[in-house]
């Protein structure tokens, strides 16, 4: 009987000791970017805030409040066996990850050609999309990168800015 549920339990081994392990950050921009592909099993990391997108759209002149692009999806108990909006979620965290990685990594002559990172378009598509789901008649919008903390399902206090970009045209 317990032959049965040895491949079980060697897989639920493996995961404790491989959480339990502390890997050094990987600072190879190649490999760094292939980290996405794999998840962390790490449950119980440390609580931090995460940097979240933040978007806000101008028309005529006028510039809408900042508001978070990808709000975090509300879980239900079937979302441990099927979660697109939570993977994508996920997947989502981590090109913002990856995207202040490479710019910590930048040195001063690679951060006025910032802008033309593959990293950074891909942002910029993310907020444009999001941009146009909410507002047709968005003329240019505008992201930045922050820390915030949650007041409420529809309030947050920016703590920080970490990324602001410049206004864009949505039609570009």
């Amino acid at each position: 009987m317990i032959g049965n549920f040895f491949p079980l339990i060697l897989y639920i081994g493996l995961i404790i000791v491989f959480s339990l392990i502390k890997f050094p950050a990987i600072e190879n921009k190649t490999l760094n970017f292939f980290k996405a592909f794999f998840p962390s099993w790490k449950f119980f990391d440390e609580s931090v805030n995460t940097p979240v997108l933040l978007i806000r759209t101008q028309n005529n002149e006028t510039l809408s409040d900042w508001q978070v692009a990808y709000p975090p999806p509300k879980t239900k108990w079937f979302h441990f066996l099927l979660n697109p909006q939570g993977n994508f979620y996920l997947a989502f965290h981590s090109h913002i990850q990856q995207l202040l990685g490479e710019l910590t990594l930048c040195d001063e002559d690679e951060t006025k050609s910032f802008h033309k990172l593959v990293t950074y378009k891909t942002t910029v598509n993310f907020a444009r999309f999001k941009v146009l789901q909410l507002s047709a008649e968005a003329e240019y919008f505008q992201f930045k990168i922050s820390n915030i903390e949650y007041i409420d399902n529809f309030n947050f206090q920016v703590l920080d800015d970490i990324l602001i970009s410049p206004l864009t045209e949505i039609n570009e």
